[in-house]
């Protein structure tokens, strides 16, 4: 998590989101949202109601080429659990952001507008509230000279005694929420260790061959389990072998021929490699 002053924004590691290359037209490019929405069932595991997304422009293109464009999504499920787990402090947030693979915000705000909220700069209301002392002083300063009112004097220290309580207590604030957002930044980073769920769907969509369909999969308290039917169901436990996410991949009782399809049904179990102490992301 990260924030200055006034705002304060969560950033999430990597492999919270799912980004897909696209090349669109030019034309495309005034109403990207629109169109990127109706890649989001193409293009991710992901039904379009169900995520938050962003798109932007990776580079320029000449007349009459496509132009690339990323695509950016953020499972709802993967958003609500992040702000959940900052609690209070998510009613504070200016936007929720993820890093790319080198460590650098990618420039996004996956936070829905309709939960963005409206708050006033603080270190702004700082500023003129300082800006309305001083001017008060000068007033009041004025008014001394012209007419000697020593009652105008006492009011001035007054006035200005009572912003010096409010500018404390704002910083007091301030200081609070630094501290808060520090607290929850290491707690979300200690819970990022571990492969997500997401991570583990990009690993296996990559995997599994084209000509096995997948009719089930779950994945539970660390364990993984598909479902389905395939033309080398063996084949699939050396496939998911080579998986740096997955572990001890085998077939979960006898593989059985489908004399519909040509297939054979199987049942494949896995288990989701456990986060090393001290890992982070």
């Amino acid at each position: 998590m990260s924030g200055g002053a006034s705002r304060a924004w969560l950033v999430l590691p990597a492999g919270a989101v799912l980004r897909r290359t696209l090349s669109l037209p030019a034309a495309a490019l005034p109403r990207l949202r629109d169109v990127l929405a109706h890649e989001i069932d193409r293009q991710t595991p992901f039904p379009a109601d169900q995520v938050s997304y962003e798109g932007r422009v990776l580079a320029h293109a000449p007349a009459g080429q496509p132009v690339p464009v990323e695509l950016v999504v953020l499972p709802r499920t993967r958003l609500d659990q992040e702000l959940q787990a900052i609690g209070p402090l998510a009613g504070l947030l200016a936007g929720v952001d993820a890093l790319d693979a080198q460590g650098r915000p990618l420039g996004l705000n996956l936070l829905p507008p309709a939960r963005r909220p409206r708050r006033r700069d603080p270190v702004r209301r700082l500023n003129a509230m300082l800006a309305a002392v001083a001017g008060g002083a000068l007033l009041l300063a004025m008014l001394l000279v012209l007419g000697n009112r020593a009652s105008a004097l006492e009011d001035l220290r007054a006035d200005v005694a009572a912003a010096n309580a409010e500018v404390r207590e704002a910083r007091l604030a301030r200081n609070e929420l630094v501290a808060r957002t520090a607290a929850a930044n290491f707690i979300a980073t200690r819970r990022a260790a571990s492969p997500t769920m997401l991570e583990v769907l990009d690993d296996l969509t990559r995997r599994i061959p084209d000509d096995t369909a997948i009719d089930k999969l779950q994945i539970f308290n660390g364990q993984v389990s598909l479902v389905g039917q395939s033309r080398g169901a063996p084949a699939l436990v050396g496939m998911l072998q080579a998986s740096t996410l997955l572990e001890e991949p085998a077939l979960s009782g006898a593989v059985q021929a489908d004399p519909r399809t040509g297939r054979d049904r199987f049942t494949l179990v896995a288990r989701v490699v456990a986060a090393k102490p001290g890992a982070s992301q």
